[in-house]
């Protein structure tokens, strides 16, 4: 049986309750909704090396996971992950959908959809854990929107910001014994680690909405006026923000509106949509399957929780064929 065959043998409300219990932390599964019928979607393709994902049972434990796989599938096109053969050692008696539950959080490692990296295309893989792909990100987003950027003087301002770096502070004297820095002068290192912190949390927000700014502009051909450089400035400033793109895997311009509201309905995708005031949205499809009025009310109503009126503007895309992509930027000031 193939991974493939696999996901065709269970449904994924069966797999549903193994995800929660091993691999979502209390994060909606509407990710992995749209991860399972993108697979479903797909067409495998041969695995020339004849590689197999091997199922291994492993001693239960509070809060982990019961089984584990031995295949890297995030790292190999999903197409040929589909078509690997799936083993389970021993022949143990494991049900399909906690298999399959195993295998979808490990194809989902990289990316739900592979698509939605595209807003974060400025980021090396794995940037964010070196100090130098950081930087060169920052650099770019810098010189691109340094009239926008506010001071890290100007940020510390910001509450959320002050909180941030405060909580990383605390965090860290409990993570290490102060005696253990005898031979640094204490005021000295804790200045520099304060120093340290604030830098890496002012990159990091810089960063993120630099990049979902570029991608508004950038992606795909502009239906209607975009919001301006100046309006969108304020997620610079915003105490929070939450920044996230949906895509449908409806593949049916039909239904992809119904298919939406299954996810937030069924599988909590809006989960908290309504914590924020202010919000940026941008609705995208292809020019094939243009956005219908009925569809726009459906989603104005779904999307308009906060308590502005959201900005909205929409866009071509090749890309999604049947289906749109929702990316959003909900804050407040």
């Amino acid at each position: 049986m193939t991974y493939y065959e696999l996901l065709l043998k269970v449904s994924f409300d069966e797999i549903a309750p193994f995800l929660s219990n091993s691999y979502t932390e209390g994060k909606p599964l509407a990710p992995f909704k749209m991860h399972y019928d993108y697979l479903r979607h797909l067409v495998p393709k041969q695995n020339e090396h004849n590689d197999k994902i091997i199922v291994y049972l492993i001693p239960s434990a509070a809060d982990s996971p019961r089984i584990t796989i031995a295949a890297f599938m995030e790292e190999n096109p999903l197409e040929e992950s589909l078509g690997r053969e799936v083993v389970v050692e021993d022949n143990a008696d494991i049900p399909l959908a906690e298999i399959a539950a195993c295998c979808i959080y490990t194809s989902s490692l990289l990316a739900f959809l592979p698509n939605w990296n595209d807003m974060w295309r400025h980021l090396p893989l794995y940037c964010y854990d070196t100090e130098y792909g950081t930087g060169k990100v920052f650099k770019h987003c810098k010189e691109t929107y340094s009239k926008l950027i506010p001071s890290k003087k100007e940020m510390m301002n910001i509450r959320s910001f002050r909180n941030a770096i405060r909580s990383e502070m605390e965090q860290h004297r409990i993570r290490h014994n102060f005696n253990q820095y005898k031979y640094l002068s204490n005021n000295m290192f804790w200045r520099r680690w304060k120093r340290l912190t604030i830098n890496k949390e002012y990159k990091w927000r810089i960063i993120m909405n630099a990049e979902f700014i570029d991608d508004l502009y950038e992606r795909g051909k502009n239906l209607s006026e975009p919001p301006t450089p100046e309006q969108l400035s304020v997620l610079f400033r915003a105490n929070e923000c939450w920044i996230d793109c949906w895509q449908t895997c409806a593949f049916d311009a039909g239904e992809r509106c119904a298919y939406l509201k299954e996810l937030i309905d069924k599988y909590n995708l809006a989960k908290a949509l309504n914590q924020q005031q202010n919000s940026i949205i941008c609705i995208s499809t292809s020019p094939k399957h243009p956005l219908q009025p009925k569809e726009m009310a459906t989603l104005r109503q779904v999307l308009s929780i906060s308590v502005s009126e959201p900005l909205f503007c929409l866009k071509a895309d090749n890309a999604l064929e049947e289906d749109l992509r929702i990316d959003f930027a909900f804050y407040s000031m």
